[in-house]
């Protein structure tokens, strides 16, 4: 399923945007974020509460195994 996604730093500014195409029914989640004309970012993601702990490659990279080197960053609707 896609959805379109923002990354913001902790001011709130705009770090990164695209589509992301996300599997909630495996576990490690896969997600693959398309940031543009920068390439595809394979990555694995968990959602805790109001939570999003996110690790990804750069584009072109091998997916994350774990959640060990993950970014944990605030949600909002």
């Amino acid at each position: 399923m896609g959805y379109e996604y923002a990354l913001r730093d902790g001011a709130g500014t705009v770090i990164e945007q695209g589509t992301a195409e996300v599997d909630a029914n495996t576990r490690p989640a896969p997600i693959d974020l398309r940031p543009g004309a920068a390439g595809i970012r394979r990555g694995i993601w968990n959602v805790v509460d109001d939570r999003l702990e996110l690790d990804y490659s750069e584009a072109g990279g091998q997916r994350p195994q774990s959640l060990g080197g993950a970014t944990t960053y605030r949600t909002t609707r």
